[in-house]
């Protein structure tokens, strides 16, 4: 019974969320399922994944950038993409607006692109493997969830998610805690190292816009509270 509750809950959460939430939030999700689709085709794949080796010259496969983050190689990975983006954006669009949704979209997943990137040609010069300029796609929404979980710190950094004998799990955690968990993931060979970086410098762009960039409706710039430190 407290399954079926539980269950029922999160159901009811969800459609509440996708029925609720603003145009960028269904955007972003609409795009994600079509890229999952398309991932059942290996052309699509390639042409629509940051591979290091296509995007320098001759091929100069830039528009990568901007598709990469639409293709999911694993439905569980897209139902999952779906869920965070609904769920989170149905507190964070009204307050923001879906332009400035978008904006940070933007900003945290090019550059998170690039850095990725970057971290290939670096692996490919300390071990010569042209597995990371032509066989390792860099793909997903890592960043963007990343991204997410440091808003969430920055708008409810107090409230707790769980209570253990030995300590309360706050909002303000969830950075730190997903990363460790991905860590893990990435060491039992769960996820792809692709994925831990770019979830990690999901994180680190998303502060450090938050932090000293974002301008606000009433003009100022950054967020320098000591509760988003």
């Amino acid at each position: 019974m407290m399954k079926q509750t539980f269950v029922h809950d999160i159901s009811h959460q969800l459609q509440s969320a996708i029925f609720s939430s603003g145009l960028a939030a269904k955007l972003i999700c609409l795009f994600c399922i079509i890229g999952y689709g398309l991932s059942y085709s290996p052309q699509c794949v390639r042409i629509l994944t940051v591979i290091p080796g296509h995007v320098m010259p001759p091929n100069f496969w830039i528009w990568t950038f901007l598709t990469h983050t639409f293709i999911e190689l694993h439905i569980w990975h897209t139902i999952i993409d779906v869920i965070v983006v609904f769920l989170y954006s149905k507190m964070i669009e009204p307050l923001w607006g879906t332009k400035e949704l978008l904006k940070f979209y933007f900003i945290v997943t090019i550059p998170n692109a690039l850095i990725v990137t970057f971290t290939y040609f670096l692996f490919y010069g300390f071990t010569f493997k042209e597995e990371y300029l032509f066989e390792r796609p860099i793909y997903g929404l890592a960043s963007f969830i990343g991204a997410y979980s440091v808003i969430i710190k920055q708008i409810m950094p107090d409230t707790v998610i769980a209570t253990t004998p030995f300590f309360k799990l706050k909002q303000d955690h969830v950075p730190l805690l997903i990363i460790i968990l991905s860590t893990i993931l990435w060491v039992a060979h769960a996820v792809p190292i692709h994925f831990l970086i770019m979830l990690s410098f999901g994180i680190i762009i998303s502060w450090t816009y938050l932090r000293f960039f974002q301008i606000h409706q009433n003009g100022t710039k950054g967020d320098m509270s000591s509760t988003f430190s």
